[in-house]
């Protein structure tokens, strides 16, 4: 496993799974085709992908779903598309021809997974728009806002639950599960995906095992971005060193001797974490 999948497991897997509960975590997109080479459309992997991707994202799927001989001049009029640079634009219009040259059954699927990731993102605007708010003030916002009207009523109790689990916690608390949900809604929606199997797999460890791991990631949180990295440094020490090797190094003195007691035993705690949990399923085909 690669070093920041470790850390990715405490910091994201356990948001999405402390913050995210049923509403979120419990849900997949409906499956798209398997794909040969590289998907048409917008659809770039990981972070990079994120917030700043987005308004492509919605560009290509505003654009897509139209006839294809209306496409190119509501790309004309679009002023995200001209203020494009060229190459930019040659881009977004091949992909654009990629897309329109898929049989049609393929291109009804994709449009159903953009679909659903847009209903999903809007989702998770709404929680970091209303959360902030007095409870009387989110049932307020809740019972004037059209999106929350369209969910369906299953949704709309589980966005209610999850606000009302949220409202309970400290304040810090709820400051600090607001930044990580933010973190995760800026996520491309196939790294949100990835992030939900793991969410998944967290949530069907034996309790013991799940109070570990929640005691380990809060541990985390208390610890100075600088000596995280010193723990970080240790860590990639131990994936590079033999197998033999690491059980040996973690009660080293010499190569533990940057860190503190207290890290020190979070590293092992670390360690440890990632043999406990599964390993993920490979991500459905898109």
């Amino acid at each position: 496993m690669r070093l920041k999948r470790i850390i990715s497991l405490l910091v994201l897997v356990m948001g999405v799974a402390l913050v995210a509960g049923d509403l979120w975590a419990q849900q997949r997109p409906a499956p798209g085709p398997r794909r040969e080479g590289q998907r048409p459309g917008m659809g770039r992997r990981g972070p990079g992908a994120g917030p700043e991707q987005r308004p492509l994202r919605e560009l290509f799927f505003r654009v897509a779903r139209l006839p294809q001989a209306e496409q190119r001049g509501a790309l004309e009029r679009e002023e995200l598309f001209q203020r494009m640079p060229p190459m930019m634009r040659e881009q977004f219009l091949q992909r654009l021809d990629d897309f329109n040259a898929l049989p049609e059954e393929r291109r009804r699927q994709m449009m159903t997974r953009w679909e659903a990731a847009g209903r999903m993102h809007a989702a998770q605007q709404l929680f970091l728009r209303v959360a902030p708010l007095a409870p009387e003030e989110q049932q307020q916002a809740l019972e004037a806002d059209e999106l929350f009207q369209r969910m369906p009523p299953m949704m709309q109790q589980r966005f209610r639950q999850q606000l009302d689990d949220f409202n309970r916690r400290p304040p810090e608390e709820r400051q600090q599960r607001l930044e990580r949900f933010r973190r995760f809604s800026e996520l491309a929606p196939e790294e949100q995906e990835r992030m939900r199997q793991r969410a998944r797999l967290f949530a069907q460890m034996p309790p013991e095992q799940r109070r570990q791991a929640e005691q380990v990631f809060r541990a985390w949180q208390q610890v100075p971005p600088e000596r995280k990295q010193l723990v970080i440094e240790r860590l990639r020490a131990l994936q590079q060193s033999p197998l033999d090797a690491r059980a040996a190094l973690l009660n080293d003195d010499e190569f533990l001797a940057p860190l503190e007691e207290n890290e020190r035993r979070l590293l092992r705690s670390l360690w440890e974490l990632r043999g406990l949990l599964p390993p993920a399923p490979p991500a459905p085909p898109e």
